[in-house]
C-alpha cells in the first residue's frame, strides 16, 4: 500500500480517526502474523473493525466519565503495566538469549550430512 492509502481513515470514533495503518497493525497483531491476516475474508476484517470501534467507544465513554482517575482503576492499570513489563523483560533477558544459546549449540554440534 502506498503512504496515502495507509493514512486513509477507516472509522472515526468521536473526534478520533482510526487510520488504515493502525487498524492493519492491530489486526495482524490479533492474528499473530501477516500471513494469517492475509488469509482472512473481508467479512472477518469487517467484524474486527466493528469490535475495534465498539472498544474505542467504550474507552472514550470511560474517559468521559472520569473513570481513568478513580484510585482503583489507577492501581489496576499500574499493576497491569508492571506485569506486562515483567513478561517482556523475561522474554528479552532470559528466554530469547537461552533460545539463541541452544540454537548456537545445536549448529556447532551438528555433523555435516553425507550422501552415499
Amino acid at each position: 500500500m502506498c503512504p496515502a492509502e495507509q493514512d486513509a481513515v477507516v472509522a472515526t470514533i468521536g473526534t478520533q480517526p482510526l487510520k488504515l495503518s493502525e487498524y492493519e497493525q492491530q489486526y495482524v497483531k490479533s492474528l499473530g502474523s501477516r500471513e494469517a491476516a492475509a488469509a482472512t475474508s473481508q467479512d472477518d476484517r469487517e467484524k474486527f473493525l466493528d469490535l475495534v470501534v465498539k472498544y474505542r467507544l467504550k474507552l472514550a465513554g470511560a474517559y468521559g466519565e472520569g473513570l481513568d482517575s478513580l484510585p482503583g482503576v489507577v492501581y489496576e492499570i499500574g499493576a497491569y503495566k508492571g506485569n506486562l513489563a515483567s513478561s517482556y523483560l523475561t522474554e528479552r533477558e532470559i528466554i530469547a538469549p537461552g533460545v539463541r544459546q541452544l540454537y548456537a549449540g545445536r549448529t556447532r554440534k551438528s555433523a555435516p550430512a553425507t550422501y552415499s
